[in-house]
């Protein structure tokens, strides 16, 4: 049985839900993002009823992780946007990420999907619908009892799957199958949404797609392009990287982690200022930079996800995170760069994802670091 054979459809995702549900994970209140304001009104009200409905004895606790990031996200919806968008409210979806002095979004604190970081509405109910499918999806008992490899990410993975936001699309043709040829006896597992950064896969996992259940070998872990995409500083992104991996870490110590180099892009970001050669060297300083501190997590103690100044760091801890091998580091962008500095085209038709065929080098690329990982755990 592959991934795929788990999956349902989005109209059976609200039957299991019941009148009694218990619920400890998810605070209604902070669906907002930090960074700008957002005013509720009267509808916080009904948010804070929710929550005291919801907090009840019951004997469906896994349901509650399930559905109430739904309602919440839902709920949201409705008394912010929906009561909001006028003629003039689209305009929301057009505001920038990032000013020159700010993010409204913090890339190492977690937070779903928002105006600021969706391009329409219709983006911003499909990521909460789709999350909620991958959360349940996460908490199938196939995958509890098979899953070997955990894919986490953003559009780039969510194409193993065939999807953008849990829908077909066509330049992801041909992705599943290469999935399946490759890592099809390791029953795969790609947990990934179009368009996410990295507070956004850090409320993912926190919400439900990385229940106590999913134990896999191996977690694979590729974000961070659409940090930069949205107008981040590179330094923002590698803190964002950092974040993610310090949470996996910490919820699954004992599973290796295989951190994937951002992949190149030579997408039009001329609206941010940037051009193909700036877009290229900013992931090569974030690379190497991520290099630099898994190489120093297994070698001199650098902590990977903590401060950047080692001098802060205590000895004795220092020597503690020496010892820990668990992340690796692999960069897997070389393949797609001619030797001219340009992207293969062939590999990557919009500049951006890889295509079936990109999938195959980049899958060539980490396969046997994942393989010789899997070996490490028997």
């Amino acid at each position: 049985m592959s991934f795929q054979d788990c999956v349902d459809d989005d109209s059976t995702l609200l039957e299991t839900f019941e009148a009694d549900i218990s619920i400890d994970t998810v605070d209604t209140d902070r669906v907002p993002s930090r960074g700008h304001q957002t005013n509720l009104g009267p509808g916080k009200d009904l948010l804070n009823q929710l929550k005291q409905w919801a907090s009840r004895p019951s004997q469906s606790r896994m349901v509650a992780m399930l559905v109430v990031p739904f309602m919440a996200g839902m709920i949201f919806h409705w008394l912010f946007f929906a009561n909001q968008l006028d003629g003039r409210g689209a305009a929301l979806f057009d505001t920038d990420m990032c000013s020159e002095d700010m993010c409204n979004e913090d890339p190492s604190f977690s937070s779903p999907r928002t105006p600021y970081s969706s391009r329409r509405l219709s983006d911003l109910t499909d990521w909460f619908l789709f999350h909620t499918k991958l959360a349940k999806e996460a908490s199938h008992e196939h995958h509890a009892q098979h899953c070997r490899v955990l894919f986490l990410g953003d559009s780039i993975t969510e194409s193993f799957r065939g999807t953008s936001y849990g829908k077909p699309c066509s330049r992801c043709e041909g992705m599943p199958a290469v999935l399946e040829k490759h890592f099809g006896d390791m029953h795969p597992l790609p947990l990934a949404i179009s368009g996410d950064q990295t507070q956004h896969l850090l409320w993912r996992l926190i919400h439900g797609e990385l229940p106590a259940s999913l134990q896999p070998e191996v977690i694979v872990i590729l974000i961070g392009t659409n940090n930069l995409g949205s107008g981040m500083s590179p330094e923002m992104a590698f803190q964002g990287v950092k974040a993610v991996v310090a949470m996996v870490r910490l919820r699954r110590p004992l599973v290796h982690v295989l951190l994937l180099g951002i992949l190149p892009r030579s997408d039009n970001l001329k609206r941010l200022g940037q051009t193909p050669h700036t877009t290229l060297s900013h992931i090569q300083t974030i690379n190497q930079r991520l290099e630099e501190e898994v190489a120093g997590r297994r070698g001199d103690g650098t902590i990977l996800g903590g401060s950047s100044e080692s001098s802060a760091v205590p000895p004795s801890e220092k020597e503690n995170a020496a010892k820990d091998d668990m992340v690796w580091f692999l960069d897997c962008g070389r393949s797609f760069i001619s030797s001219d500095g340009s992207l293969k085209v062939d590999l990557m038709p919009d500049l951006l994802h890889p295509n079936a065929a990109g999938a195959e080098v980049w899958v060539q690329c980490m396969k046997p670091t994942i393989e010789h990982m899997l070996k490490l755990r028997r």
